[in-house]
């Protein structure tokens, strides 16, 4: 399985910031809908300290991208 983030929005003080960046799953036991914190996938364009989560799920395992279906901490 591939997953792959074109790109992530998370609003933070009314603001909203679009990240382009990519995070890469190769581990066929990831669930199709799983949660990970945003500091944890180095998106440069997000505020130092953030402390937003992202859940995505996964289209299919055919390389198509993930899809951004929550922020939850926002």
């Amino acid at each position: 399985m591939f997953a792959r983030i074109l790109s992530v929005v998370c609003g933070l003080g009314g603001l909203s910031f679009l990240g382009a960046a990519a995070y890469e799953v190769y581990d066929q036991s990831i669930p199709r809908e799983f949660t990970v914190p945003v500091t944890e996938m180095e998106f440069p364009e997000f505020p130092a300290g953030g402390t937003c989560a992202v859940t995505f799920i996964l289209h299919n395992p055919h390389r198509e991208p993930v899809q951004v279906v929550g922020l939850p901490g926002c």
